[in-house]
């Protein structure tokens, strides 16, 4: 992975660090906001892939202080070249579940979640 990309990930996911601020309140929050980088690996039985290059985006809304309903997509992108030809892959999920979350402590809220939906992987090769 060029090192640029990666560089520009991590100043922005500083930035987005930045300006989150510890929950001080009593309350369950309505909703919760989410966006991160993401690695997709692809375990075949001949050789091992990575789409270093990606992002995830969710937003949960929560029903009570356990409980959330939430929906996430994210997408990963790579460029190869095979054979001496110029590859561009490209992959979209589209999930949606269920969050359960423990808020019982200030410091830290341990959570689990389910969740369920399809991907879409596109191709091209030569700019076609």
């Amino acid at each position: 992975m060029p090192i640029r990309p990666m560089i520009r990930s991590l100043i922005a996911f500083a930035l987005v660090s930045s300006l989150s601020g510890p929950a001080v309140a009593a309350d369950t929050p309505k909703t919760d906001v989410a966006i991160g980088y993401s690695i997709l690996r692809e375990l075949d039985a001949d050789v091992e892939r990575t789409s270093p290059l990606g992002w995830v985006a969710a937003v949960a809304g929560n029903i009570n202080d356990w409980f959330a309903i939430l929906g996430e997509v994210g997408g990963n992108y790579k460029s190869f070249n095979a054979g001496g030809v110029d590859v561009d892959v490209k992959v979209h999920t589209f999930m949606c579940g269920a969050r359960f979350a423990d808020r019982r402590s200030a410091k830290a809220t341990p959570f689990g979640q389910v969740l369920v939906g399809t991907g879409r992987a596109t191709g091209s090769a030569l700019g076609i």
